[in-house]
């Protein structure tokens, strides 16, 4: 939801009706979400217009939490 203003809207496309069953849980909810609309209509957020910045910034900060997980 945080990057809602680059969302674009999708073509219609049958690929988004298969089963991708090695998902995680919280995956697999967000991929339903997604493919039978509840969030908006066939949306799409295509990564290479998420800022850098804010991936290289989210990935040290996860990177950090693994990190102290694992002392």
């Amino acid at each position: 939801m945080e990057h809602r203003q680059l969302w674009v809207q999708e073509k219609p496309n049958q690929c988004s009706m298969i089963e991708l069953p090695r998902l995680t849980s919280e995956e697999q909810q967000l991929y339903d979400d997604l493919r039978y609309d509840r969030i908006a209509e066939a949306i799409r957020l295509e990564q290479e217009r998420i800022p850098f910045g804010w991936v290289n910034k989210t990935l040290d900060s996860h990177l950090r939490q693994v990190s102290a997980h694992r002392r």
